[in-house]
């Protein structure tokens, strides 16, 4: 069934864990993913759940630039990055960033629901917390995957500018669902590159040679800025291959 625009099912508890985890990746809680990622959202958000005084956020400078450094061949993707939720293989292989993920679990992907509704498996970079931003990113499907670039995440929200099946989908996540913001076909059957923007209420995106567009009524405040990858079939796992993966604190 064909995804309409507007919000999906409100989610029951699901789980994208790894029947085999990675020893060194680790299920990272509310808490700990705002103590981990660091930066001013993270500290104001910690802060605001405990109840204690936390300095005024200072935002990152106008032209602060990270890049992923994917040479050579390792685990994980270097400290500047966070693995955010579940347990699973990360890593490096030949000059490119792999994130894997397990089959989901067959309440993730009921009948009229394409894909499960929250972020699988988000990284995130810990240096840039913004409200203005640019994500850009080169993905590789490999398997019944949806992957891509995120912006203003906050753990479970964000915004999420996805390819799979032939298609680019440009989402809202909040926490028990998402939305539909734009879609537009494309070739998903190589290298695809991505840019996310935004920008206040606005959301550009382009994907290939299509482009996509949002106003959002009520936007996301800042947040932190990666990539993701979500399970696309509950009989087979997947991976997604990124190259050029830049964030850029927008002037603003």
């Amino acid at each position: 069934m064909p995804e309409a625009p507007g919000r999906v099912s409100h989610r029951a508890a699901l789980s994208y864990r790894a029947a085999n985890p990675d020893p060194e990746a680790s299920e990272i809680d509310r808490r700990t993913f705002l103590k981990a990622a660091g930066g001013s959202a993270a500290a104001a958000l910690l802060a605001a759940c405990e109840n204690e005084t936390t300095p005024s956020p200072t935002p990152p400078p106008p032209d602060r630039v990270v890049e992923a450094d994917f040479a050579g061949t390792h685990r994980g993707w270097g400290p500047d990055w966070v693995n955010v939720r579940y347990e699973g293989p990360w890593s490096v292989e030949e000059g490119r960033g792999v994130i894997e993920v397990e089959p989901a679990v067959e309440k993730a992907l009921q009948e009229g629901k394409e894909v499960a509704e929250y972020m699988a498996r988000p990284v995130i970079s810990r240096l840039v917390d913004a409200d203005e931003v640019e994500v850009a990113a080169t993905v590789e499907l490999d398997g019944p995957v949806e992957a891509g670039v995120v912006a203003r995440v906050s753990y479970e929200e964000g915004y999420a500018l996805l390819v799979r099946d032939g298609e680019a989908r440009l989402y809202r996540y909040d926490v028990v669902d998402r939305k539909l913001l734009a879609k537009e076909s494309l070739d998903t059957a190589g290298p695809v590159e991505l840019k996310l923007v935004v920008r206040g209420a606005d959301i550009t995106a382009t994907a290939g040679s299509v482009r996509l567009t949002a106003t959002d009524d009520d936007p996301l405040e800042r947040g932190f800025a990666g990539v993701v990858v979500n399970p696309a079939s509950t009989s087979e796992g997947g991976r997604a291959l990124f190259d050029e993966v830049a964030i850029v604190a927008a002037p603003g």
